[in-house]
Formats: structure tokens, C-alpha cells, sequence
């Protein structure tokens, strides 16, 4: 099976490999970013990584504030890290049961 022909993996490879050909638009403007504002491409990546980073410090205050336990407050940091802003939404939307710190 050829890689090349399945879309998603098409957008993936563009972005990832740049030589490869891939005849979707999105393989072609990741060529172009690529070969002439990779400098901008990094930028963007620290970007996205600081403002994930800053979401996850303030998913650990509002979790402290709410009394989650310290592994609830993990996961949920860890979460929001990864997955950014939805996830903060879901837990300021959040109005479970508090769970109680641990001694």
C-alpha cells in the first residue's frame, strides 16, 4: 500500500517530508513554508507550545482552587497541555463533586 494515496497520511508526510510528493494542496503549501519561512514555522511552534504551557499553569490554579486531589490536578494539567483550551473548558464547566484533598 502506497502512503501517498491516503489523504490524511498525504497532509502528514507533506508537512513531515517536504521532498515527498503529495498532490493535495495542503503537501504543497507545507513545501513552501518548508523551503522558505521555516524560521516562521518555528516561531508558531514555541507560540503554541507557551500558550499551551500558560493554560496548563492556570488549569493547575483552578483545580487547587476547586480542591481536586494532586493526581486529578495532574491529569487535568497534563490534559490541557496537550489538548489546550477545550480542555480548560471542560473543567471550568465542570461541577462534579469536589474531591477531597488527601492527607
Amino acid at each position: 500500500m502506497d502512503i501517498r494515496h491516503n489523504s490524511n497520511v498525504c497532509v502528514l508526510s507533506g508537512i513531515a517530508s517536504p521532498r515527498e510528493r503529495c498532490p493535495c494542496p495542503v503537501g504543497t503549501f507545507a513545501r513552501y513554508m518548508h523551503n522558505n519561512r521555516l524560521g516562521q514555522l518555528y516561531n508558531i511552534l514555541y507560540a503554541a507550545i507557551a500558550a499551551h504551557a500558560a493554560e496548563a499553569i492556570y488549569t493547575f490554579y483552578v483545580c487547587r482552587k476547586k480542591g481536586f486531589a494532586m493526581f486529578s490536578t495532574f491529569l487535568w494539567t497534563t490534559q490541557t497541555f496537550v489538548f489546550g483550551f477545550p480542555s480548560l473548558l471542560a473543567l471550568k464547566a465542570y461541577k462534579g463533586s469536589i474531591i477531597l484533598k488527601t492527607q
